[in-house]
Protein backbone atom coordinates (compact mmCIF):
# COMPACT_ATOMS: atom_id res chain seq x y z
CA UNK A 1 0.00 0.00 0.00
CA UNK A 2 1.03 3.01 -0.82
CA UNK A 3 0.59 6.48 0.79
CA UNK A 4 1.94 9.74 -0.49
CA UNK A 5 2.04 12.55 1.56
CA UNK A 6 2.16 16.45 0.70
CA UNK A 7 3.52 19.22 2.69
CA UNK A 8 4.48 22.92 1.61
CA UNK A 9 7.91 23.86 1.47
CA UNK A 10 9.39 26.21 5.04
CA UNK A 11 12.60 27.64 5.41
CA UNK A 12 12.93 28.07 9.05
CA UNK A 13 15.96 28.92 11.42
CA UNK A 14 17.38 26.61 13.50
CA UNK A 15 19.56 27.79 17.01
CA UNK A 16 21.55 24.27 17.60
CA UNK A 17 24.88 26.43 18.45
CA UNK A 18 27.27 24.08 20.29
CA UNK A 19 30.56 25.83 21.20
CA UNK A 20 33.13 25.33 24.02
CA UNK A 21 36.14 27.43 24.96
CA UNK A 22 39.55 26.80 26.67
CA UNK A 23 38.96 27.33 30.25
CA UNK A 24 35.14 27.77 30.12
CA UNK A 25 33.72 24.71 31.60
CA UNK A 26 34.49 23.15 35.06
CA UNK A 27 35.25 19.33 35.76
CA UNK A 28 36.63 16.61 37.53
CA UNK A 29 38.57 13.23 37.02
CA UNK A 30 35.50 11.60 36.30
CA UNK A 31 33.21 14.15 34.51
CA UNK A 32 34.14 14.86 31.21
CA UNK A 33 34.52 17.06 28.86
CA UNK A 34 33.00 17.99 25.34
CA UNK A 35 34.98 16.28 22.63
CA UNK A 36 39.09 17.20 21.88
CA UNK A 37 39.11 18.72 25.58
CA UNK A 38 40.55 17.35 28.38
CA UNK A 39 40.18 17.58 32.26
CA UNK A 40 43.42 19.05 33.87
CA UNK A 41 43.25 20.77 37.42
CA UNK A 42 39.33 21.34 37.51
CA UNK A 43 38.17 22.93 33.82
CA UNK A 44 38.30 21.42 30.57
CA UNK A 45 41.36 22.25 28.41
CA UNK A 46 41.17 22.56 24.59
CA UNK A 47 43.66 20.24 22.32
CA UNK A 48 47.29 21.97 22.86
CA UNK A 49 46.50 24.22 25.43
CA UNK A 50 49.41 25.00 27.63
CA UNK A 51 48.44 28.66 28.89
CA UNK A 52 47.37 28.40 32.23
CA UNK A 53 44.55 28.78 33.63
CA UNK A 54 43.72 32.22 35.57
CA UNK A 55 42.34 31.52 39.06
CA UNK A 56 38.55 30.59 38.63
CA UNK A 57 39.17 30.11 34.93
CA UNK A 58 39.59 32.37 31.95
CA UNK A 59 43.74 33.03 30.16
CA UNK A 60 44.32 36.20 29.13
CA UNK A 61 41.18 37.72 30.82
CA UNK A 62 39.05 37.24 28.16
CA UNK A 63 35.67 36.58 29.15
CA UNK A 64 35.01 33.34 30.37
CA UNK A 65 34.69 32.03 34.31
CA UNK A 66 35.38 33.74 37.31
CA UNK A 67 36.84 37.12 35.77
CA UNK A 68 33.57 39.15 36.27
CA UNK A 69 33.89 40.78 33.57
CA UNK A 70 32.12 38.80 30.49
CA UNK A 71 31.32 41.13 27.10
CA UNK A 72 29.41 40.27 24.21
CA UNK A 73 30.30 41.25 20.72
CA UNK A 74 28.42 44.27 20.76
CA UNK A 75 29.64 45.51 24.24
CA UNK A 76 26.79 44.13 26.47
CA UNK A 77 28.76 43.96 29.77
CA UNK A 78 27.46 40.34 31.68
CA UNK A 79 29.38 39.39 34.77
CA UNK A 80 30.29 35.90 35.43
CA UNK A 81 27.65 35.36 32.07
CA UNK A 82 29.85 34.35 29.54
CA UNK A 83 26.82 34.04 27.33
CA UNK A 84 24.69 36.79 28.72
CA UNK A 85 21.37 34.17 29.01
CA UNK A 86 21.00 35.26 32.49
CA UNK A 87 22.05 32.12 34.24
CA UNK A 88 25.76 32.59 36.12
CA UNK A 89 28.67 30.55 34.53
CA UNK A 90 28.66 28.12 37.60
CA UNK A 91 25.53 26.70 37.21
CA UNK A 92 24.75 27.00 32.91
CA UNK A 93 24.25 23.83 31.76
CA UNK A 94 25.91 25.43 28.17
CA UNK A 95 28.21 28.12 29.75
CA UNK A 96 29.17 29.52 26.37
CA UNK A 97 26.13 29.42 24.28
CA UNK A 98 22.90 31.38 25.10
CA UNK A 99 20.02 28.79 26.63
CA UNK A 100 18.11 30.95 29.54
CA UNK A 101 15.70 27.93 29.55
CA UNK A 102 18.73 25.29 30.66
CA UNK A 103 16.42 22.73 28.55
CA UNK A 104 18.24 19.17 29.06
CA UNK A 105 16.40 16.58 27.16
CA UNK A 106 18.04 13.64 28.43
CA UNK A 107 19.19 15.04 31.87
CA UNK A 108 23.02 14.91 31.58
CA UNK A 109 25.33 17.47 32.68
CA UNK A 110 25.09 18.97 29.01
CA UNK A 111 22.22 21.15 27.74
CA UNK A 112 20.54 20.52 24.94
CA UNK A 113 22.08 23.37 22.65
CA UNK A 114 25.75 22.31 23.35
CA UNK A 115 25.37 18.58 24.34
CA UNK A 116 26.97 15.97 21.65
CA UNK A 117 24.09 14.09 22.08
CA UNK A 118 20.83 15.91 23.06
CA UNK A 119 18.39 12.99 23.56
CA UNK A 120 20.58 10.40 25.10
CA UNK A 121 22.86 10.77 28.01
CA UNK A 122 26.39 10.90 27.03
CA UNK A 123 29.39 8.54 28.99
CA UNK A 124 31.95 9.84 31.21
CA UNK A 125 34.24 10.73 29.45
CA UNK A 126 32.70 11.40 25.85
CA UNK A 127 33.13 9.08 23.54
CA UNK A 128 33.32 10.65 20.09
CA UNK A 129 34.92 7.70 17.98
CA UNK A 130 36.06 10.63 14.95
CA UNK A 131 36.16 13.58 17.41
CA UNK A 132 33.90 15.89 15.16
CA UNK A 133 31.85 16.87 18.28
CA UNK A 134 28.81 14.58 17.58
CA UNK A 135 29.44 11.40 20.35
CA UNK A 136 28.83 7.95 18.87
CA UNK A 137 25.26 7.76 20.33
CA UNK A 138 24.14 10.11 17.61
CA UNK A 139 26.67 10.24 15.05
CA UNK A 140 25.73 8.00 11.76
CA UNK A 141 29.34 7.65 10.58
CA UNK A 142 31.11 6.81 13.92
CA UNK A 143 34.54 6.60 12.04
CA UNK A 144 34.30 9.61 9.45
CA UNK A 145 35.01 13.29 10.37
CA UNK A 146 32.37 16.07 9.88
CA UNK A 147 29.10 15.40 11.26
CA UNK A 148 27.44 18.26 12.72
CA UNK A 149 24.39 18.53 14.91
CA UNK A 150 22.23 20.99 13.01
CA UNK A 151 18.61 20.83 14.65
CA UNK A 152 17.37 20.05 17.91
CA UNK A 153 13.49 19.98 19.51
CA UNK A 154 12.88 18.58 22.91
CA UNK A 155 9.70 19.71 22.81
CA UNK A 156 9.60 21.25 26.75
CA UNK A 157 7.69 24.08 26.11
CA UNK A 158 4.92 21.93 23.30
CA UNK A 159 5.19 22.93 19.86
CA UNK A 160 7.53 25.06 18.51
CA UNK A 161 5.61 28.37 17.48
CA UNK A 162 7.42 28.86 14.06
CA UNK A 163 6.55 25.20 13.17
CA UNK A 164 3.28 24.04 10.92
CA UNK A 165 1.16 21.34 12.68
CA UNK A 166 -1.62 19.46 10.99
CA UNK A 167 -4.19 17.84 12.93
CA UNK A 168 -4.04 17.99 16.99
CA UNK A 169 -0.94 17.61 18.50
CA UNK A 170 -0.99 18.21 22.49
CA UNK A 171 1.06 19.02 25.02
CA UNK A 172 1.08 16.08 27.50
CA UNK A 173 2.83 18.40 30.67
CA UNK A 174 5.94 16.40 31.06
CA UNK A 175 7.57 17.72 27.52
CA UNK A 176 6.32 15.27 25.00
CA UNK A 177 3.86 16.12 21.75
CA UNK A 178 0.99 13.68 21.65
CA UNK A 179 -1.51 13.34 18.87
CA UNK A 180 -4.28 11.15 19.72
CA UNK A 181 -6.31 8.47 18.08
CA UNK A 182 -6.87 10.72 15.02
CA UNK A 183 -9.19 10.26 12.22
CA UNK A 184 -6.54 11.43 9.56
CA UNK A 185 -2.58 11.75 9.19
CA UNK A 186 -1.58 14.52 11.42
CA UNK A 187 1.41 15.96 10.52
CA UNK A 188 4.10 18.20 12.32
CA UNK A 189 6.32 20.53 9.45
CA UNK A 190 9.69 21.70 10.89
CA UNK A 191 12.92 23.22 9.63
CA UNK A 192 14.19 23.57 6.23
CA UNK A 193 17.45 21.40 6.03
CA UNK A 194 19.92 22.83 4.02
CA UNK A 195 22.40 19.43 3.27
CA UNK A 196 22.54 16.25 0.59
CA UNK A 197 23.88 14.18 3.48
CA UNK A 198 21.70 14.11 6.64
CA UNK A 199 19.70 12.21 9.25
CA UNK A 200 16.40 12.92 10.41
CA UNK A 201 15.37 10.85 13.08
CA UNK A 202 12.58 11.22 16.58
CA UNK A 203 12.27 9.46 19.77
CA UNK A 204 8.06 8.16 20.25
CA UNK A 205 6.06 5.40 21.75
CA UNK A 206 3.74 3.96 20.22
CA UNK A 207 1.10 4.13 23.07
CA UNK A 208 -2.68 3.31 21.14
CA UNK A 209 -2.56 0.94 17.86
CA UNK A 210 -5.44 0.61 15.76
CA UNK A 211 -5.80 -0.77 12.28
CA UNK A 212 -3.80 0.24 9.55
CA UNK A 213 -1.90 2.89 11.85
CA UNK A 214 1.19 4.40 10.81
CA UNK A 215 4.01 6.31 12.51
CA UNK A 216 7.21 8.20 12.02
CA UNK A 217 9.84 10.60 10.22
CA UNK A 218 9.23 12.19 6.57
CA UNK A 219 12.40 14.04 4.21
CA UNK A 220 9.79 15.90 2.05
CA UNK A 221 12.19 17.50 -0.86
CA UNK A 222 11.01 20.89 -3.01
CA UNK A 223 11.46 19.09 -5.88
CA UNK A 224 8.44 17.24 -5.06
CA UNK A 225 9.95 13.91 -3.79
CA UNK A 226 9.65 12.62 -0.47
CA UNK A 227 10.79 10.02 1.47
CA UNK A 228 9.24 8.37 4.94
CA UNK A 229 10.46 6.09 7.60
CA UNK A 230 7.71 4.83 9.13
CA UNK A 231 6.70 1.66 11.60
CA UNK A 232 2.41 -0.14 10.41
CA UNK A 233 0.35 -2.06 12.02
CA UNK A 234 -2.63 -3.83 10.59
CA UNK A 235 -1.41 -2.69 7.26
CA UNK A 236 -3.32 -4.38 3.80
CA UNK A 237 -5.56 -6.64 6.85
CA UNK A 238 -2.67 -8.36 8.34
CA UNK A 239 -2.27 -7.70 12.10
CA UNK A 240 1.48 -7.79 12.55
CA UNK A 241 3.74 -4.50 12.37
CA UNK A 242 6.25 -3.70 9.64
CA UNK A 243 9.06 -1.59 8.80
CA UNK A 244 8.44 0.74 5.66
CA UNK A 245 10.80 2.96 3.83
CA UNK A 246 8.74 4.44 1.26
CA UNK A 247 10.74 6.69 -1.50
CA UNK A 248 8.29 8.82 -3.82
CA UNK A 249 10.43 10.33 -6.21
CA UNK A 250 9.50 13.46 -8.65
CA UNK A 251 8.51 11.37 -11.63
CA UNK A 252 5.91 9.18 -9.36
CA UNK A 253 8.56 6.04 -8.64
CA UNK A 254 8.15 4.11 -5.93
CA UNK A 255 10.15 1.89 -3.95
CA UNK A 256 8.39 0.13 -1.10
CA UNK A 257 10.87 -2.19 1.34
CA UNK A 258 9.28 -4.01 4.32
CA UNK A 259 10.66 -5.83 6.62
CA UNK A 260 9.86 -7.70 9.59
CA UNK A 261 9.13 -6.23 12.69
CA UNK A 262 11.33 -6.21 16.00
CA UNK A 263 9.59 -3.45 17.54
CA UNK A 264 6.72 -3.59 19.48
CA UNK A 265 3.56 -1.14 21.02
CA UNK A 266 4.31 0.57 24.37
CA UNK A 267 8.08 0.56 24.23
CA UNK A 268 10.13 3.41 23.13
CA UNK A 269 11.54 3.68 19.77
CA UNK A 270 13.73 5.62 17.67
CA UNK A 271 12.86 6.14 14.18
CA UNK A 272 16.00 7.48 11.79
CA UNK A 273 15.87 8.18 7.91
CA UNK A 274 19.36 8.79 6.44
CA UNK A 275 19.29 10.68 3.21
CA UNK A 276 23.19 10.32 1.07
CA UNK A 277 21.54 12.64 -2.25
CA UNK A 278 19.48 9.52 -3.91
CA UNK A 279 19.77 6.78 -1.48
CA UNK A 280 17.42 6.10 1.54
CA UNK A 281 17.69 4.41 4.87
CA UNK A 282 15.66 3.67 7.46
CA UNK A 283 16.12 2.74 10.72
CA UNK A 284 13.57 2.00 13.30
CA UNK A 285 15.40 0.87 17.09
CA UNK A 286 14.19 -0.89 20.57
CA UNK A 287 16.46 -0.94 22.85
CA UNK A 288 19.73 -2.96 20.83
CA UNK A 289 17.47 -4.56 17.92
CA UNK A 290 17.57 -2.72 15.03
CA UNK A 291 15.15 -2.97 11.67
CA UNK A 292 16.43 -1.45 8.57
CA UNK A 293 14.66 -0.99 5.34
CA UNK A 294 16.32 0.95 2.19
CA UNK A 295 15.70 2.36 -0.92
CA UNK A 296 16.82 4.83 -3.81
CA UNK A 297 15.01 7.57 -5.65
CA UNK A 298 16.15 10.37 -7.75
CA UNK A 299 16.22 13.14 -5.41
CA UNK A 300 17.87 16.63 -7.40
CA UNK A 301 20.82 17.46 -5.10
CA UNK A 302 20.85 20.75 -3.63
CA UNK A 303 17.37 20.35 -3.14
CA UNK A 304 15.53 21.97 0.52
CA UNK A 305 14.46 19.68 2.81
CA UNK A 306 11.60 19.15 5.62
CA UNK A 307 11.70 17.51 8.44
CA UNK A 308 8.22 16.36 9.64
CA UNK A 309 6.81 14.04 12.08
CA UNK A 310 3.75 11.85 10.75
CA UNK A 311 0.85 9.98 12.79
CA UNK A 312 -1.90 7.89 10.83
CA UNK A 313 -5.11 7.60 11.07
CA UNK A 314 -6.15 5.00 14.66
CA UNK A 315 -2.94 5.34 16.75
CA UNK A 316 -1.99 7.64 19.77
CA UNK A 317 2.00 8.30 19.28
CA UNK A 318 4.19 10.66 22.00
CA UNK A 319 7.01 12.21 20.44
CA UNK A 320 9.86 13.18 22.41
CA UNK A 321 12.33 15.19 20.58
CA UNK A 322 13.32 15.36 17.26
CA UNK A 323 17.26 15.60 15.35
CA UNK A 324 18.95 16.59 12.15
CA UNK A 325 22.46 15.80 12.21
CA UNK A 326 24.34 16.71 8.87
CA UNK A 327 27.37 16.53 7.00
CA UNK A 328 29.35 17.78 3.74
Amino acid sequence: MIRSIAVAALALACNYGASFRDCTIMCSDVSGCPSGFSCVATFCRAAGATTACASGGDPGNDGAIGDGTTSTPDGEQCPGDLDCDGVPDGSDNCPTVANPGQENEDGDRFGDVCDPCPPFVDADPVIDTDGDGVSDQCDPRLTTPGDKIVAFEGFAHGVPPTWNPAGTWTDDGSGDLVVANSAAIATLTAFGIASDHETVSTGLTALVLGASSQFGVVDDRVDGSGVSCTQEFGIDGTTGARTEILVLDFEGHAILSDQPAAVAANQPLTVALRHDITAFDCDITNGSTTVDGSGTASIASGSAAIGMLMVGANATVEFQWLMVVANP
